[in-house]
Formats: C-alpha cells, sequence, structure tokens
C-alpha cells in the first residue's frame, strides 16, 4: 500500500493495523483477489437494471435506479 501517508510516521501505526484488518476480511471471505483469481469478477455480466446506467442516462435514457435521487445530479445534466 503506497501513498501520501507512506512518510507520514504518525499514521504509519494506523495504516498497518487497516491493512492487518482487511486482509484478514479478505482472507475469512475467500476473496479471489487474495488468491490471484481477481479477474472473475471481469467475467460476471451485470444484470441489474442499472446496467451502464451512466452512458443510458447521459443519451437521455430514464433508467430505474432507486439508488439516485435527482439532486444528485449536476444542474447542466439532462433530465
Amino acid at each position: 500500500m503506497h501513498g501520501q501517508f507512506d512518510s507520514k510516521k504518525e499514521y504509519a501505526c494506523i495504516k498497518d493495523r487497516m491493512e492487518e484488518e482487511m486482509t484478514r476480511r479478505l482472507l475469512d471471505q475467500k476473496d479471489p483477489r487474495m488468491y490471484n483469481k481477481g479477474d472473475i469478477f471481469d467475467k460476471y455480466s451485470d444484470t441489474s437494471e442499472a446496467h451502464d446506467f451512466w452512458h443510458r442516462i447521459r443519451n437521455g435514457e430514464r433508467v430505474s435506479a432507486d439508488w439516485i435521487n435527482i439532486s444528485d445530479f449536476e444542474k447542466d445534466f439532462p433530465q
């Protein structure tokens, strides 16, 4: 794990604990990414009603997506 906090010693302990926790959880869940098999996620087909939501809504289609509110859109977004 690399980033802007690597050089900050005061964050090192927290970062290490968080990384250990994440690794433990992913191993407990037998997450394929922990076994170099993460590409399996690229093979799943998307069957949700909101598949390709961004492109479809940008083209003016009304896509059923109850997880998004009209107020979430930019003011110039076509509706």
